[in-house]
């Protein structure tokens, strides 16, 4: 069934619901999708072509959402539109449909959604919160569902490609089985920004400067040689990852370095070093 009114509230899961920071954003109307149409011929397993919709209208229908089909029988079902033929009033279902449609059968909107505002995404505090949304649904069960919400950003990055063929040009040919620059680059990115996490650093708040682009780097080519088998290309891939450790434990251990800096999100000021860090490392 498909509600006939939704809310949705936003709200900071790190925080009683009695708390002040608890609300993100208060409970407002959210947007249930409007389309409302018929098939105008029979679709679904009896069909020559089981995943052709014909409608008589395709008005608001977009790929990549769902929808419901019901017969007059009572049954239905989502599909989920792939593509949209405006000319001849067809739709393209990602996987056929499971039961028969006749002609007259309903194709109605079934998403519900809601809008994520501007300053949420904007304040850096917000990326580490624990976040949900909250649906209030009228007219159908359950009433109430509660979602996870997730504020992505692009990662920072460090180096390029061109800087890991600068370290060492003979990666490009001399790599492992699967070697790919361009992947070992962004795993070297990913491993950083968890041995950040590790250490109590946010990679998207902590600058690690020149050390961090010399730690992409030596992680990178690293995964590049790690497969190979040859003894000289072992050896350096040995040698490339002592490196990155050795670098590592010196960033996040007494985190006064020159050109790297953590930011404060709520002021966007430089944070002062943690006494504790100049005691452990990772």
């Amino acid at each position: 069934m498909i509600p006939s009114a939704a809310t949705y509230q936003i709200v900071d899961l790190r925080y009683a619901d009695t708390d002040g920071n608890y609300t993100v954003q208060a409970a407002g109307p959210a947007t249930i999708d409007s389309v409302s149409t018929t098939t105008t011929a029979a679709c679904g397993r009896s069909s020559e072509d089981a995943s052709l919709i014909t409608l008589a209208s395709v008005a608001n229908v977009a790929a990549g959402r769902r929808y419901l089909l019901s017969n007059s029988k009572g049954q239905s079902e989502p599909v989920m539109v792939a593509g949209i033929d405006a000319g001849t009033l067809k739709v393209r279902a990602a996987a056929e449909p499971q039961r028969s449609y006749a002609t007259g059968s309903t194709f109605k909107g079934l998403e519900i959604s809601g809008t994520v505002p501007a300053d949420l995404c904007d304040a850096d505090t917000t990326f580490d919160a624990r976040l949900a949304v909250i649906w209030t649904f009228t007219g159908v069960s359950p009433a109430r569902v509660i979602e996870h919400l997730t504020l992505v950003r692009p990662a920072p990055s460090y180096a390029t490609l061109d800087d890991l063929v600068s370290l060492d040009p003979s990666l490009a040919t001399r790599g492992g089985p699967g070697a790919d620059l361009a992947t070992a680059l962004a795993m070297a990115h990913r491993d950083l920004a968890s041995d950040l996490r590790c250490a109590g650093l946010n990679p998207y708040t902590y600058n690690p400067g020149p050390l961090g682009a010399d730690l992409v780097l030596y992680r990178a080519a690293w995964h590049v040689l790690k497969a190979n088998t040859d003894d000289s290309a072992a050896e350096r891939a040995k040698a490339y990852l002592a490196r990155y450790m050795e670098l590592r434990n010196n960033l996040t251990t007494g985190r006064d370095k020159a050109g790297v800096s953590e930011v404060y999100a709520p002021t966007g000021q430089a944070k002062a070093p943690d006494i504790r860090s100049l005691f452990y490392g990772i």
